[in-house]
């Protein structure tokens, strides 16, 4: 995951809507806020800067194909890393798109984040950041299925309670699977794991 002080966080998910809906969700001012953060001002065209209000994130659309592709810096204070999602139709073992059963209208979702390897990198590997994701992905995919309490104060009572702190464990792990299979040694994996764990249960 470190290559020339940058390091990469991917993640994918698979929703069981057509990448349209998807597409609108993530893009959409009216949508964003029900499951992510209040979006002002709007993007309309490459070029463009966003901010995330609530959480005081904001950058430019640094490319865009509508249904398939956004991507984005991510600008948080004095830290500027890249956010790149693409959208695609799920395929099967032979590479083909997947059209049966619920696969005729699901979408993959999959996310790349890049940024410097820096002192918080050190401290978490690639657990905080995925998590984050982990947790935001969960929220849009509750959303796209129509349930209540998605929103982002709802979701953060959800990751409080035990039933959520075992939920980020589990993505925690995961993460730290993923961070030895990169090359990080059992132990860094481990502690940078449960440094993960504790900063989101705190």
């Amino acid at each position: 995951m470190d290559e020339d002080g940058r390091a990469q966080v991917r993640t994918a998910w698979t929703f069981t809507v057509p990448p349209g809906q998807v597409w609108t969700a993530l893009t959409e001012a009216q949508h964003v806020p029900r499951w992510f953060d209040t979006l002002d001002p709007v993007p309309r065209a490459v070029g463009d800067r966003y901010r995330l209000v609530d959480s005081a994130t904001e950058g430019t659309v640094r490319a865009c194909a509508p249904g398939s592709l956004l991507a984005l810096s991510w600008e948080y204070g004095t830290d500027t890393s890249e956010v790149e999602v693409r959208l695609t139709a799920p395929t099967n073992a032979a590479g083909m798109t997947d059209t049966a059963g619920a696969g005729a209208a699901a979408c993959r979702l999959e996310l790349l984040h890049t940024m410097t390897a820096d002192d918080h990198w050190r401290e978490y590997g690639p657990g905080a950041t995925g998590v984050g994701w982990d947790g935001a992905l969960l929220a849009l995919e509750r959303y796209l299925r129509g349930e209540d309490g998605t929103d982002p104060a709802s979701m953060t009572a959800f990751f409080a309670t035990a039933e959520g702190h075992a939920w980020i464990e589990s993505c925690a792990r995961m993460w730290e699977a993923a961070h030895r299979a990169a090359g990080a040694s059992r132990e860094r994996a481990a502690a940078c794991r449960d440094r993960t764990v504790a900063a989101y249960t705190a």
